[in-house]
Order: structure tokens, then sequence, then C-alpha cells
């Protein structure tokens, strides 16, 4: 994939699953990657692998962007080392498993500082810089952002937030060379039975299930870190996955009764 070759890349959220196979797919088509989380242990180890696999190097910062201060710091860091940045990839993300009627205000903030605000601040940080260069945004968000779901009400807002900032950055800044929304289902990865047993026990077991207990099979990491860069190069505006779940999205539009009725039949464990 040449139009990513040399171009600088900046993945937050890079030192695991999802980020870290998007950093990958970029170092391959030879892209200069920058990874950016939290800790700082889990990074080397992904910036060496991801090294050794591409033959690419890699580099990375450890931060949390949570902080406007702290990803203001990190943007500033790359642009004075590399003389800009040509593509955004804001993957930091977290959800958990909570009745909503149970959960407090505090949780609410929390995810959307985890989910959403992080975006926002790199994301404002590098704007003037990705303007002037053309650069692009891809901001991965979850099906999650466009329906509701069981037990999963403070990472649905938050990622409905971050899709309605994804959409007003391509609406009023055209001068960008692409904002891409990613909204991917459930993710296969080696934990996905396992990730949320413990903390959801008293919830059942469709809290405990990849996607809180949605009827679809996993997404394999490497094919969706390869089409996110294939619709973001090629200037698409979304990335839904699987495409069937667009059709809900299509009747909500039209009828939020049978599209609560559809919402219930696609849960495993109602």
């Amino acid at each position: 994939m040449d139009f990513w070759k040399n171009k600088i890349a900046v993945v937050t959220g890079g030192s695991k699953g999802l980020g870290r196979e998007i950093a990958r797919a970029l170092a391959a088509a030879g892209a200069r990657v920058i990874l950016v989380a939290r800790n700082e242990a889990d990074l080397q180890e992904a910036a060496d692998a991801i090294s050794a696999s591409t033959g690419q190097a890699v580099d990375f910062h450890s931060a949390d962007v949570t902080d406007p201060s702290a990803a203001a710091h990190v943007i500033e860091a790359v642009v004075n080392e590399y003389g800009g940045i040509d593509v955004l990839v804001n993957v930091v993300g977290a959800s958990l498993r909570t009745k909503l009627v149970e959960t407090s205000p505090e949780t609410f903030r929390r995810q959307m500082a985890i989910n959403f605000e992080s975006a926002v601040n790199c994301t404002q940080a590098a704007l003037k810089g990705l303007i002037a260069r053309r650069g692009r945004v891809i901001n991965v968000a979850s099906l999650a952002a466009k329906t509701p779901w069981p037990l999963v009400g403070p990472y649905v807002t938050s990622k409905a937030a971050l899709a309605a900032y994804t959409n007003q950055l391509r609406f009023e800044i055209p001068e960008l060379g692409g904002v891409l929304l990613v909204c991917p289902g459930p993710i296969r990865r080696a934990d996905s039975g396992e990730r949320y047993r413990e903390s959801a026990a008293a919830l059942g077991e469709g809290a405990q299930a990849p996607g809180a207990g949605v009827k679809l099979s996993g997404l394999d990491p490497d094919e969706l870190a390869r089409r996110v860069l294939q619709a973001s190069a090629a200037g698409k505006r979304e990335l839904v996955l699987p495409r069937k779940a667009q059709w809900l999205f299509f009747v909500d539009a039209f009828s939020p009764r049978l599209g609560d009725w559809l919402r219930r039949r696609f849960n495993r464990h109602r």
C-alpha cells in the first residue's frame, strides 16, 4: 500500500489490541510509526515486535492522553522530532459492564475521558499541523457508537460522543486530507472469553461474553487493520463492520421500536 510510505503516523492505544495491529499494518506499508500508550514496558515490547516483523523502526511515547497537557506534550514532541504528523489514529478505549440504574456519574466521566476525551485531546493538539499537511484522522469507535446495548451504557455513551466529534471534524474542516470513523463489532483476541468474567460475574453470562452477548462473530484484527488503512487511503468517511450491522441502523432511522426488537433478537443472553 504505497499511499502510506514515509507517512508520519501516530497511533494512540498502540501497544495492544487493534491499535497495535493498525500500527503494524502502517509500519508494513512503509509508514514511520509512533506508538502512544501509558505503559512504557508494553510500548517497548510492541515497538520491538512490530520492528522485528516489518523491518521498520518504530518509536513510542509513554503518556496518559486523557490528560490534555500530556496529549499536547506528546504531539509537540512528535512534531519537533519528525517535522509533522500525516495521520493520527485514535484507538485508546476501554469498556466495562454495569447496570445503568447502578452506574455512578463518576463512571460515566471516566469512560468519557478514556473513550472520547483522549481522542479530542490528541486531535485538537495536532489539528493545525494536520490541516497544514492535508493530514488524516482515524477515530476508532465501535458499533456501540450507533446503537444502545444492555449493560454497557457508559461505553455506548462515550463512543457515541466520539462518533459525533468525528462527524463534526469531517463536516467543519474539509481542509483535512480525510477523516474516518471506524465502527467495528467485537474483535477476536486471545482473552475474549475471559476479559469480563470476574468483573461482570454478578451480571450474568451475557455481560461476560464478547460484545456483551451480541450475536456476531469476532472480527479478525489483522484483516480489520488492513480494511481501516484501505478505507482511509481511499478517502472513505466511515467503516462499519460487519456490514450487516448497518441494516439495524437503517431500521432505527425509520422505527426505533423495531430497532429495539431486533437488538433483543441479536442478544445471546436476553
